[in-house]
């Protein structure tokens, strides 16, 4: 992995529908820090699983050529299940000086599995998934100012075993820009707009299918300020406009402040909506979805933290959070059947509760334990009410072994509908490597080391012990 960035609660003002919880952005293959970079990895274990991996990136003088490809077959850790996924992908990068650049990159993965339902409903289901998508860009920073570009085409099918096909597709292009000390000093400002053409169909599908076609077109336009003061107070405020030709035009936004008295750490608060539109399942391919009257899902977002690092080695973080939530959308009795059923905006929440973490690290060692209490006030699947994790690794030599150790309390699922809790758990995973030389690791990860029985989701029972093993093999 060469970058993760994570961005918590909710970012609709930034990245538009679906990023109503956060955004997680991953980077692995490409590495423009390096002239030349390949990993080989081949794994397996437990439940016949087989994973391998190659990945390259190469410097060019101002072009950079990369790409990977990943193949895994598993039982899915589970009796007469199957899962195999063949997945790969590209980049090619010119750097036509140090302020501008181009690139195109693409993406295709296809994966079947088979899947027996959960234990209180036994059905043998399958399907086969196809996914592919490009993106052409070019980026601009010089100075004061910075400007990107991008054009995106992605495309999908799917079919299942009951007779349900589909394709799905997402065109557009996307314009971003920032300029920094407009008027202030610490004064910044970005914005952008976007243009996105939406479709799909349903097709060969089965009496509860409504097969046909649509196609949606959504206009976006967004602008942020930040100002810096001292490097002591720093303001955020956004807001993002969405004109969608199905659903009722939508202003979203963000506001925050992070406070940094000297020796006192950092106090952060912030406020945020975000909103998620009705998928096409929702509205548009089942004889319960409802095309006609759903809305946007919508939801707030407070937020209260505080971080410090005292010393070299301990940093502590917490915050407490609470969210609001209103039009979501649920399948409940249909007010004038048939269908017996219609997905309707029926539903809100409020959920409230408080995290809090501690970081340790020196030469050899790393800790990090972490406590989340969560209040709901109704169902939320799949999410515990309070969870502790202990994670942390051990570096000497040739030799890294990490660790992690996951509690988990009150568990909310469902079965077949009806809210349940589930079991609490404990949960302990290794993962070690050996450096066996400077090129070539050697890699053993034990899952559930001490064969716990438990659930995430009511009616599938996780795995017991689990290992895998295998080898990496780099050159640069």
């Amino acid at each position: 992995l060469y970058s993760a960035e994570l961005v918590k609660g909710g970012a609709s003002t930034l990245y538009g529908s679906n990023a109503i919880a956060g955004v997680l952005d991953l980077r692995s293959f490409y590495r423009p820090d390096l002239d030349r970079y390949t990993n080989l990895e081949l794994t397996g274990g437990s439940w016949d699983t087989y994973n391998g991996v190659v990945q390259h990136s190469q410097r060019f003088d101002n072009l950079i050529l990369a790409g990977w490809y990943e193949y895994i077959e598993s039982d899915n850790h589970r009796v007469d299940n199957e899962y195999y996924n063949r997945s790969g992908g590209f980049r090619a990068q010119y750097d036509a000086s140090e302020k501008f650049s181009t690139f195109i990159t693409g993406k295709y993965s296809s994966f079947d599995y088979a899947d027996t339902g959960p234990e209180y409903d036994r059905s043998k289901f399958t399907g086969d998934i196809q996914r592919m998508g490009a993106t052409l860009g070019a980026d601009f920073a010089g100075g004061r100012y910075s400007v990107s570009a991008r054009v995106y085409s992605s495309y999908g099918e799917h079919a299942f075993s009951d007779g349900f096909q589909s394709v799905d597709r997402n065109n557009g292009v996307s314009l971003y820009g920032r300029a920094r000390q407009v008027g202030l000093e610490g004064l910044s400002l970005s914005g952008g707009m976007s243009v996105n053409y939406l479709g799909g169909s349903a097709y060969n599908g089965t009496g509860f299918i409504m097969g046909g076609d649509f196609n949606e077109i959504e206009y976006a336009a967004h602008l942020q300020s930040e100002l810096d003061l001292n490097e002591i107070v720093h303001f955020t405020i956004g807001g993002r406009y969405i004109d969608h030709d199905r659903y009722d035009d939508h202003l979203v936004y963000q506001a925050g402040a992070v406070i940094s008295p000297p020796d006192w750490g950092s106090f952060k608060l912030s406020v945020g909506s975000a909103y998620r539109n009705p998928t096409v399942n929702e509205s548009q391919l089942f004889a319960i979805s409802n095309a006609d009257s759903l809305k946007p899902e919508e939801g707030t977002f407070y937020e209260v933290g505080y971080f410090n690092r005292l010393g070299r080695r301990f940093s502590i973080e917490t915050a407490v959070f609470w969210r609001e939530g209103e039009n979501l959308i649920e399948s409940i009795a249909n007010p004038s059947p048939p269908p017996a059923n219609l997905f309707q905006n029926a539903g809100s929440y409020s959920h409230s509760g408080w995290e809090a973490t501690v970081r340790y690290a020196d030469d050899h060692w790393s800790l990090s334990p972490s406590f989340v209490h969560l209040n709901q006030d109704n169902y939320n699947g799949s999410v515990p009410e309070d969870k502790f994790v202990l994670s942390g690794s051990f570096h000497a030599d040739q030799l890294t072994v990490g660790f992690e150790t996951v509690a988990a309390f009150n568990t909310a699922s469902d079965s077949a509908g009806v809210p349940v809790v589930l079991d609490d758990y404990r949960v302990m995973n290794l993962d070690t490597r050996y450096a066996l030389t400077d090129l070539v690791d050697l890699k053993l990860r034990v899952e559930n080391l001490f064969d716990e029985q438990y659930q995430v989701v009511h009616g599938y029972p996780m795995p017991g012990i689990t290992f895998r093993g295998g080898f990496a093999v780099r050159f640069k």
